[in-house]
């Protein structure tokens, strides 16, 4: 079977843009409290061209009455760079409700600037490069990045040495099982 086939394009009301903008890194959920999906996204200004992902992406949120669509700008997430160790950057939200709270985890990270005009791989954006967490009662709602943060780092002499990157989380339902 030729899954290429089956890959049909999405509808416009499916895409979510923002003007002068790349936006990157969706992950959405569902509030409870009030039915609506928002989608938190990766965007910076495409004048610093894409590789500027590295060194100037941002996370804000998008709501949708649907979870295929329309999204709309809700807001900009700030907060997250209000953090010493990811003032420069944030980037690849995921999003995850558990036990009544919803967890957002990001990379972020810091650099001597100006940065060099290098691709995003070589850039010393990436060597500082951290995850982190921060926690609301709903989407909608006040995030708080957690106090630990950044809880993911690299580790010298590790495999994980050079920089964290994707964060993905998984949760163990062990109450259920």
């Amino acid at each position: 079977m030729d899954f290429r086939k089956k890959i049909i394009p999405p509808e416009d009301y499916q895409k979510f843009e923002l003007e002068g903008k790349f936006v990157w890194c969706g992950s959405a959920v569902k509030n409870k409290k009030d039915g609506k999906y928002y989608l938190f996204f990766s965007y910076w200004d495409k004048k610093k061209q894409f590789k500027a992902w590295v060194s100037h992406s941002k996370i804000g949120i998008a709501v949708s009455d649907s979870p295929e669509g329309p999204y709309s700008f809700y807001r900009n997430m700030n907060e997250l760079n209000n953090q010493s160790w990811c003032e420069d950057m944030t980037h690849n939200p995921t999003v995850k409700e558990y036990d009544g709270k919803y967890y957002l985890y990001y990379v972020g990270t810091r650099y001597d600037k100006p940065g060099p005009d290098v691709p995003a791989h070589l850039h010393p954006a990436r060597d500082n490069q951290q995850i982190g967490v921060a926690v609301a009662d709903s989407p909608s709602g006040e995030w708080m990045p957690f106090e630990g943060n950044p809880v993911l780092k690299p580790r010298e002499n590790h495999w994980d040495n050079t920089y964290v990157t994707n964060p993905s989380i998984y949760f163990l339902f062990s109450e259920l099982v």
